[in-house]
């Protein structure tokens, strides 16, 4: 049986941070025996915190890597960790870290308005707490931000 291909996702910095606590966790993955553990073929990845090159690159990295699960990792405040439950392709007002912004507040990749999430979520939730005793919380309110945008990307 084939491995499940894992395409994982952290950000480069951002805003005055220097290193972004999302890219920090992701690059220790692969030296925590995921692959053999998991049964997986992992490939990850540090994303520029830029809307052009999301736009460019998240498709081609699928393309080349052809993943069965994709998961990009974003931080947000610290308060635990949070799953996005869809993203929106219009609603992007918020400059990236080069200062630019997609015309009109609106992603140029995808064609859906909404896409969401094939995951069952509460299930995934209520597994890792059983496991971790750390919650999960499912998000319905996602911002409009560089970091949801790489969810649209083909």
């Amino acid at each position: 049986m084939d491995k499940t291909v894992v395409f994982l996702t952290g950000f480069g910095p951002f805003e005055g941070h220097e290193t972004n606590a999302s890219w920090e966790a992701v690059k220790l993955v692969p030296t925590l025996n995921t692959e053999e553990e998991l049964s997986i073929k992992l490939f990850v990845e540090q994303l520029p915190v830029v809307y052009s090159s999301i736009e460019k690159l998240v498709p081609e990295l699928k393309l080349a890597y052809k993943p069965d699960v994709t998961i990009h990792v974003g931080v947000y405040n610290g308060r635990g960790i949070r799953i996005e439950e869809f993203a929106k392709k219009k609603g992007y007002t918020k400059n990236d870290i080069i200062d630019n912004c997609p015309k009109g507040g609106i992603c140029s990749t995808g064609s859906d308005d909404v896409l969401c999430t094939q995951i069952n979520l509460p299930l995934l939730s209520r597994t890792f707490f059983n496991e971790t005793k750390q919650p999960i919380y499912i998000s319905k309110e996602a911002g409009k931000y560089v970091l949801l945008l790489r969810t649209l990307c083909p």
